[in-house]
């Protein structure tokens, strides 16, 4: 495998290395490349069951909050998962539009509001330990799976940041009144 057949000037058939260097160091090199390529593939194997163990565990959840419902007449929202890109915002005028304080839903500006461009107002969402509810919208360059938390402070955007992270969407409609 490590040896190919080339042609010389003559016309002679003779056989190169492909690994010009064959020393010690080289097998070493090589043979720690194969371990890491290994170690990505059962990396990248275990994290697609455990993706898929964690869709299975939100389908019990929603059936067993279904069942639950259904039994003591109450409302439970039922969990749909969506990967999103969430970053934060202020009420700083160079981040919104000319009423700084103000939501796209005529609603006043708190803690516990979120922007998204596709959802409808009123929308309870899941980020991390919080819940938060659809109140603002964003640019519309920005699609559906872009979330954008207000918050009091720059410094508490700032240290917000960038995040990917599953986002839940939880949702009430089978179980209100019409």
């Amino acid at each position: 495998m490590s040896n190919i057949p080339t042609s010389s000037a003559s016309g002679d058939w003779k056989v190169t290395s492909l690994y010009p260097e064959e020393g010690e160091y080289t097998k070493v090199r090589r043979f720690y490349a194969w371990i890491g390529f290994l170690a990505l593939l059962i990396a990248t194997s275990w994290s697609l069951w455990a993706l898929s163990q964690a869709n299975v565990v939100i389908e019990v959840v929603n059936a067993h909050n279904e069942a639950y419902a259904a039994e003591m007449e109450v409302s439970v929202p039922t969990l749909t998962p969506m990967n999103a890109v969430v970053v934060a915002y202020t009420s700083d005028p160079a981040e919104t539009d000319d009423s700084p304080f103000i939501t796209a839903s005529n609603t006043r500006v708190r803690h516990g509001i979120v922007a998204n461009n596709c959802f409808d107002f009123g929308t309870k969402v899941a980020i991390g330990d919080s819940i938060y509810e659809v109140q603002d919208r964003m640019n519309s360059r920005y699609g559906c799976d872009v979330f954008d938390i207000w918050m009091e402070t720059k410094a508490e955007a700032y240290e917000w940041g960038r995040q990917r992270l599953t986002v839940f969407i939880l949702d009430y409609s089978p179980y209100e009144d019409d």
